[in-house]
């Protein structure tokens, strides 16, 4: 694997080294800015949830997840529908980083190179901190610690199932009014990521009731 992300790194070096120097300049700055304000409160609960919830190989890739997609392209071959579903947290931060979302496969080779050289050149808790920094959760929760604000939630003190919530509106962002049906979906992903973490761990989660009843957090 650390071959390919050699291989990727060197390419990505000779045809898109403009890329590769804004990508890092970029990602200095929100480096700056999780060191700054995030790094000595962000709670290991909520890296945890971040990874079982969405990139669960994330400590043992290259910043692209070759099995992922193996396996996406498999369920695209057999079952069809829209080919997706691999794309791990290194791609999810050159995503906000360069605000380029196109789904074309120029866009997808760049950003499969560029997430590489981020692995390469910071360690997996500054990646996971520095998309925390600057993921989208919502109305007026851009980065984490907007979120915790808006969603009265003390960091260094946040539980188990408020790292889920938060998590899980990562999938679906909370509006300014927030709906049932998104309320409902909220709830459902934050079952989902309490259930992926309770088994990571070997534990058991208790069953989350699913209606309008459950609070946000």
């Amino acid at each position: 694997m650390r071959l390919v992300q050699r291989v990727l790194c060197f390419a990505g070096a000779r045809l898109l080294a403009a890329d590769v120097k804004r990508l890092i300049l970029l990602a200095e700055t929100v480096r700056w800015r999780y060191q700054r304000e995030l790094r000595a409160v962000l709670p290991s609960v909520l890296v945890d949830a971040l990874v079982q919830g969405e990139d669960h190989r994330f400590y043992d890739h290259i910043g692209v997840d070759c099995v992922g997609i193996l396996s996406a392209v498999y369920r695209y071959l057999r079952f069809g529908g829209t080919l997706g579903g691999a794309s791990t947290i290194h791609q999810q931060l050159v995503r906000v980083l360069t605000q380029n979302r196109r789904k074309t496969l120029r866009r997808k080779v760049k950003e499969i190179v560029l997430a590489c050289h981020l692995d390469r050149t910071y360690s997996k808790l500054d990646i996971a901190g520095m998309y925390l920094t600057v993921a989208y959760f919502g109305w007026q929760m851009n980065g984490v610690t907007e979120a915790s604000k808006q969603l009265s939630v003390v960091l260094p003190q946040m539980s188990k199932r408020q790292a889920a919530a938060f998590i899980a509106r990562l999938k679906y962002p909370e509006p300014f009014h927030l709906s049932d049906e998104r309320l409902r979906m909220i709830i459902r992903r934050t079952q989902h990521i309490l259930q992926l973490m309770s088994r990571a761990h070997g534990g058991i989660v208790e069953e989350i009731v699913c209606d309008e009843t459950v609070p946000n957090i």
